[in-house]
């Protein structure tokens, strides 16, 4: 039995699918914090982040995607966490 799913989740891209995807994303955005460069700062990325999160309707497009450093990513993710926890 397959485990249900809700209509409002959005699958993302996993294997190497997704690694090829972040690969190019990484390109994309030349290896660098799209925040920080957002600030006037030149910071080397790390994860590719959704600019708007799967769960609040979001899509796993390349255009939804960015690469953030890894201290601009937990502050995002933190702040996500809050406000889906708020409802």
């Amino acid at each position: 039995m397959l485990p249900t799913q809700r209509p409002e989740t959005v699958e993302r891209k996993r294997g190497s699918a997704g690694v090829r995807d972040r690969d190019r994303i990484r390109a994309r955005d030349c290896g660098l914090c799209q925040e920080c460069k957002r600030k006037g700062r030149a910071t080397i990325g790390g994860p590719v982040d959704h600019i708007i999160p799967l769960w609040k309707g979001g899509s796993d497009d390349e255009s939804n995607k960015e690469v953030l450093c890894v201290p601009c990513h937990d502050a995002k993710t933190a702040r996500e966490a809050a406000e889906r926890s708020r409802g």
